[in-house]
C-alpha cells in the first residue's frame, strides 16, 4: 500500500492499523512506525470514528504548526484518537486541545514511571481492534474552507469525509460544552 501511495505522488503516506498503530513514510521515503498507545482494554468504549478523529487531528496539527515534523503531527493525532476510543459516541469523543494534551501527559508520565516498557507484541493485547484504513498526504491545496462554521470555527473540507471534517472543527476549538 505504501508503494502505491508513493507511485501516486503522495509526499507523505501511511496506513492506520487500529490497535497496531501507524505504518507511514516521510518526505524522504523512509518507512516508519508509530505504535498505538497501550490503553487498557476495559477503558476502550467505542472505536467508531477513531480513524476520523486521527485524520482530522493530524491535518489540524499540520495546519496549526506546519514547521513541525510529521512524527509530531502523528503523535498529536494518536493522542486524539486515544481520547476518542475512551468515550461512547462520536460527539462525546471529539477531543479539545486540552483533552489531547492530557492524554499525551498521561502516557508521558506513565513512560517516565517505567510502566510503558512493553514490547511491540504487548500493544495489541491492551487495546481494542479497529478497522484498518489508509490515508495519504499531498500539499494542502485540496483543503478548503467554505465559510461554514462549527462551534465558532471554520470547517475545513478535505478528502476523509464528514467525520474527519468534524474532528478538525472540534480539535480547533479549545473549549466546548460537554
Amino acid at each position: 500500500m505504501l508503494d502505491y501511495l508513493k507511485s501516486r505522488g503522495c509526499r507523505v503516506g501511511g496506513v492506520t492499523m487500529g490497535e497496531r498503530g501507524l505504518l507511514w513514510y516521510d518526505e524522504t521515503g523512509a518507512v516508519r512506525t508509530l505504535p498505538a498507545l497501550p490503553i487498557a482494554r476495559e477503558r476502550v468504549l467505542d472505536t467508531n470514528g477513531a480513524g476520523d478523529v486521527f485524520h482530522g487531528a493530524y491535518v489540524y496539527s499540520y495546519l496549526s504548526n506546519p514547521g513541525k515534523g510529521w512524527q509530531d503531527h502523528f503523535e498529536f493525532a494518536r493522542a486524539a484518537s486515544t481520547y476518542k476510543i475512551q468515550r461512547l459516541g462520536n460527539e462525546a469523543g471529539l477531543p479539545t486541545l486540552a483533552d489531547i494534551e492530557a492524554v499525551k501527559q498521561e502516557f508521558a508520565d506513565r513512560a517516565q514511571e517505567g510502566i510503558l516498557g512493553l514490547g511491540i507484541e504487548a500493544w495489541g493485547a491492551s487495546s481494542s481492534p479497529a478497522a484498518s484504513t489508509w490515508m495519504w498526504w499531498r500539499p494542502p491545496t485540496g483543503i478548503r474552507s467554505v465559510g461554514e462554521t462549527v462551534a465558532g470555527k471554520a470547517v475545513l473540507y478535505f478528502p476523509g469525509g464528514k467525520g474527519a471534517n468534524q474532528a478538525v472543527a472540534a480539535a480547533s476549538s479549545a473549549r466546548r460544552p460537554r
